[in-house]
């Protein structure tokens, strides 16, 4: 059963409204039209049933009263009267349209009766005797099924039973209930007939009713499926342009990430450069000043001032001043020289950007890196080598020799590396000008991969900033 009450359902789903309003409708119509019809139906048998019996009464009564005066004063007729009115019923003109009769008296006493037999005979007083007694007009189609109907059942025809006061003359006191039993054949047909014409007019405009009501769901279910096809083309668009959003979007991710590969390229060559040239004349620079150096020294072995000469000092400073811009120089090109980044996996890029600051800056970083086993893109391990390199010499930087700790793990396809210190910390929504450039460009970086940056951050409690870097974000051809 539910089963069959969920494909119903499913059915009527599916159908159109149109369709749906004309199964409804349909069914609440004939249900109304059956409810209506059967009320109209009972009302007119009645109206009809009782305006036939008060007729054929009142003819019927006019003949009969004067001849059951003796009721009166009696619970018998005599024979005479009775003779009269047998003949009542064969040889005068309401013989054909009453079938017998009966004339009760009191407490359901047979005082005549058609079928002589039940002439003094006591049967039950019926609802209908009972309401004639009281002074109204009774009548129902009779079905014969009381035991003084013997006769009346014989004709085989149906009968309309008809129980009529007859009253003392002049006089409202009812001495006894006639009771006569009219051919219904003509009367059912005209019940029949209204009836007929009463479920043709109802039914007529029920019809018109859900005619006129299909015709507006019509025309609004057209208007429901012109919106409903411009809906679904709207979407269609939608879609199509959505598809063409995402597309531009890789483009530019992947545009980016390639100009990102670029300008690690020009960051490589430049510390190239800077390694192969300036710093390699300062070497010889400072080489050139420790001949200079040794040569005054021999010359002036014999002088009598044994104290540095003029020369020597200036010497001097100028080699220790080299000697720092060297440094700087090879400080600065390391910084921006990435390792070979191609072969290794994550766990080992960020490894190498931990272990190539603190060679680089002689400090201790603590490093807790769970990434054994990721493989992604050589721009995502560029980021990630870069986030972690400026991340510490921003920490080196602002916050001394603080405590700096290193931590990375994967979660839901995504490397999350946070880098923090326990330095003095800053506002970050005050940023100072030397840290803006840094976490700009760590930002953009980071965000140029499809990832999200954050820094978490207040005066006296340290910082942490925090990547989020997608291992998805698109894979570009490493260059060399």
């Amino acid at each position: 059963m539910p089963r069959l009450i969920a494909w119903v359902a499913d059915l009527w789903r599916r159908q159109r409204l149109t369709t749906q309003f004309l199964i409804a409708s349909a069914a609440v119509f004939i249900a109304g039209m059956a409810i209506a019809g059967a009320w109209t139906a009972d009302r007119i048998e009645s109206g009809v049933t009782h305006n036939t019996a008060a007729a054929t009464a009142l003819y019927f009564e006019s003949f009969v009263a004067p001849a059951i005066q003796d009721l009166a004063t009696s619970s018998t007729l005599p024979v005479q009267k009775r003779y009269f009115l047998t003949k009542l019923i064969s040889d005068t003109p309401i013989s054909q349209r009453v079938v017998s009769f009966k004339i009760w008296g009191k407490g359901g006493f047979v005082a005549y009766a058609t079928q002589a037999e039940l002439i003094g005979k006591t049967f039950p007083i019926t609802p209908k005797l009972r309401d004639a007694w009281s002074g109204h007009i009774a009548a129902e189609l009779s079905h014969l099924d009381e035991e003084e109907n013997q006769l009346e059942k014989q004709g085989g025809v149906r009968l309309l039973e008809v129980y009529v006061p007859i009253r003392e003359e002049n006089s409202d006191r009812i001495i006894a209930v006639a009771e006569f039993y009219e051919r219904a054949d003509q009367l059912e047909r005209d019940i029949f007939n209204a009836k007929l014409e009463s479920w043709l007019i109802i039914g007529g405009i029920a019809l018109c009713a859900i005619f006129a009501l299909f015709g507006i769901v019509g025309r609004a279910s057209r208007t429901i499926d012109q919106q409903k096809l411009e809906l679904e083309r709207r979407i269609s668009q939608l879609q199509t342009l959505l598809g063409q959003n995402q597309g531009l979007r890789a483009r530019i991710q992947r545009s980016s990430q390639n100009a990102m590969e670029v300008n690690e390229q020009h960051l490589r060559r430049l510390g190239a450069e800077l390694h192969d040239g300036p710093a390699q004349l300062l070497g010889l620079a400072l080489l050139r000043l420790d001949s200079l150096e040794r040569s005054t020294t021999l010359n002036k072995a014999g002088s009598a001032n044994s104290g540095s000469t003029p020369a020597s000092g200036d010497a001097s400073t100028i080699r220790t001043a080299l000697r720092d811009a060297l440094d700087e120089i090879r400080n600065l090109s390391v910084g921006l020289s990435l390792p070979a980044l191609d072969h290794l996996s994550m766990t080992a890029t960020l490894q190498a950007a931990v272990r190539d600051h603190a060679r680089r800056t002689n400090t201790a970083v603590e490093a807790d890196i769970a990434a054994e086993g990721i493989e992604t893109a050589h721009s995502t391990k560029t980021a990630a080598f870069r986030f972690v390199q400026e991340s510490l010499n921003n920490a080196t930087r602002h916050a001394g020799p603080a405590a700096k700790k290193v931590k990375a793990f994967y979660e839901d396809e995504c490397m999350m590396i946070e880098v923090s210190d326990s330095g003095k910390g800053f506002d970050p929504a005050q940023p100072r000008n030397d840290q803006q450039l840094g976490l700009v460009g760590m930002r953009e970086r980071i965000e140029s991969l499809g990832g999200e940056f954050s820094i978490t951050s207040s005066p006296g409690s340290g910082t942490v900033l925090k990547a989020k870097l997608p291992l998805n974000s698109g894979t570009i051809a490493p260059h060399d």
